[in-house]
């Protein structure tokens, strides 16, 4: 009785460390604090992303028993070289080491945010329960559906935060974001209403659902959501009509219609061919560029990168000379608009390389469940559908904390769905029945609702310490906020010296200085910018044009400038 007392608890607390993942993404993607922080999108995912990160590690700790679980050696090892990969920038390079553990300004993809993510996805890959991977569906549906309100509500003009632009974005603060969430969201809608089984009302709901947020994406101008959205409809609807032996006979048909879709999309997106009036625009060239500069950056330093998520730093030496010159030399950019790029720029191919291999995982057991089930399995068509749609957004965008978490967890829940379609030998079975919004009643049924004690403080423990962990940025951009928004640059001053300030703010405070001819806060905080962000191009752009600057400041300006922006044309001579 001991023993299966004991096999019970640890069962459960595995549960829980799933259902923590299931709920914190939707947690992740929502929560904002609009009223309290100048960056009020992703300091506040991250702290959130951190603290149910070290939650879950503190809650298998305490609990001593993890026995049930299936870790999959390739898991295991993949898992450790990312993390390995992921930590030698960080003592190997240069660039700040505050940067590279939190992130750059507006962006949060360093250290700890990807770090966090390997947790969810290494939870994700232990789902064992149906129940599970339909709550997972579940809440990325429901999470979309309060985005939408939301974005409604931006859209009609009634948006009670006073966000600094007015544009659709919802809680994610870029309406390229919101574009790509909605396409992965729709894709999950399409496979549960196209599932059989399905009540009418339910289908029109998921249909309106899908239509009002299309509607939202090409309003906002932004392709991502419908391309991916669009790339994943493709491979739902051959897992929905495969089953049919008419469709089998002209599949053929189908895939060369693809393939020239495909092939006309990427003319278009060089301004020719007949699409090229949809899908093309000037961005398209621009990220040209931010591709262009990655690569050159990971050609430079090919095994420990520049640094995590110090790409904006090195931008100006890699960029070259049409890409400085393409439009104007101030047009400059903090990520490679490619979450791979961002990698290897960031950490060496290595680093790279430890994510493709992740992402084989994932792959790889979407084509054996593929292999595995003849009929329309509506779970397996969402998982597969989503992985797809959101490589096609990495490809093109940013690992923002509140997609790319899904990201992640889908990740992991293409490799445990695998073993858990294995598990039940479902080799020439349709998979498992998706019950969620089917006729009929459901099978309830559940474990203990509470944890053992060690395993609850343990928990509680862990999250105060992750949240803490993500902290010190939060603090910083909040108590910089209040010097800002009363114009107070002592109180700013003050808010870019705590631990977590970031380069963007102290400049801020820089600029503000200057134009307020505050030479007394001014010169320090100059001083301070290019003492701890030396390859930061404002604060030697300062320094020269500073009229108290000696000839020989001007000089170490323009030389440190011509180093960090070679092929830039408006550097003085003299």
């Amino acid at each position: 009785m001991l023993l299966f007392s004991a096999v019970m608890k640890t069962q459960f607390v595995e549960a829980r460390a799933r259902q923590w993942v299931i709920y914190g993404c939707a947690l992740i993607t929502i929560i904002v604090s609009p009223w309290t922080n100048y960056d009020s999108i992703n300091l506040i995912k991250l702290c959130l992303l951190s603290a149910i990160a070290f939650s879950i590690v503190a809650l298998f700790l305490s609990s001593r028993r993890t026995k049930s679980w299936k870790t999959e050696k390739a898991v295991l090892i993949c898992g450790l070289f990312f993390l390995l990969t992921l930590t030698l920038p960080l003592i190997t390079t240069n660039a700040p080491l505050n940067q590279q553990f939190w992130g750059m300004f507006g962006r949060g993809n360093g250290w700890l945010a990807y770090a966090s993510s390997l947790v969810f996805f290494v939870v994700a890959t232990q789902f064992s329960r149906i129940r599970e991977f339909e709550s997972l569906v579940k809440a990325l549906v429901i999470t979309s559906s309060v985005l939408l309100i939301y974005a409604l509500i931006q859209y009609f003009g009634f948006d009670p935060i006073p966000w600094s632009q007015k544009m659709v974005i919802a809680t994610l603060g870029n309406i390229n974001f919101l574009s790509a969430f909605f396409g992965l969201s729709s894709l999950a809608a399409l496979c549960l209403a196209i599932s059989d089984n399905r009540k009418t009302s339910f289908r029109l709901a998921l249909f309106t659902l899908i239509t009002i947020q299309m509607f939202l994406t090409l309003s906002t101008k932004s392709i991502q959501g419908v391309m991916l959205f669009l790339g994943g409809v493709v491979l739902v609807f051959y897992l929905r009509l495969r089953q049919y032996p008419w469709f089998m006979r002209i599949r053929y048909v189908f895939f060369g219609g693809v393939l020239s879709l495909f092939v006309l999309t990427i003319l278009g997106l060089t301004n020719r061919g007949p699409l090229a009036s949809f899908v093309f625009a000037p961005s398209v060239l621009f990220r040209a560029d931010y591709w262009h500069a990655g690569w050159k950056m990971t050609s430079a330093h090919p095994w420990f990168g520049v640094g995590i998520d110090s790409y904006g730093e090195y931008y100006r030496e890699y960029r070259g000379l049409i890409s400085t010159i393409r439009t104007i030399p101030e047009r400059t950019a903090n990520t490679a608009h490619n979450i791979f790029l961002d990698l290897s720029s960031g950490g060496g191919f290595p680093l790279l390389i430890a994510y493709l291999a992740i992402l084989f995982l994932a792959v790889r057991a979407c084509f054996l469940v593929f292999k595995r089930t003849k009929g329309f399995d509506p779970v397996f068509a969402v998982i597969s559908s989503v992985l797809l749609g959101y490589q096609i957004q990495a490809l093109v965008s940013i690992a923002q904390i509140g997609v790319s978490i899904w990201g992640w967890t889908f990740m992991g829940a293409a490799i445990s769905y695998e073993r858990f379609t294995r598990d039940l030998g479902t080799a020439e079975s349709s998979g498992p029945k998706y019950e969620w919004g089917a006729k009929g009643k459901r099978v309830k049924g559940g474990a203990q609702q509470l944890l053992p004690p060690a395993a609850a403080i343990g928990s509680m423990v862990g999250f105060c310490i992750g949240f803490l962990i993500a902290f010190p940025p939060f603090s910083a951009d909040a108590a910089f906020r209040k010097g800002y928004e009363t114009s107070d640059i002592t109180k700013m001053d003050q808010a870019v010296r705590k631990l977590g300030s970031s380069a963007y703010l102290i400049g801020m405070s820089l600029e503000f200085a200057a134009k307020n001819g505050n030479q007394v806060l001014g010169d320090p905080l100059n001083e301070l910018l290019n003492s701890k962000y030396p390859r930061d191009m404002y604060g030697w752009r300062v320094k020269y044009a500073k009229p108290w600057a000696t000839s020989a400041e001007k000089l170490v300006a323009i030389q440190k400038m011509r180093e960090l922006d070679p092929y830039n044309p408006e550097i003085p001579n003299s």
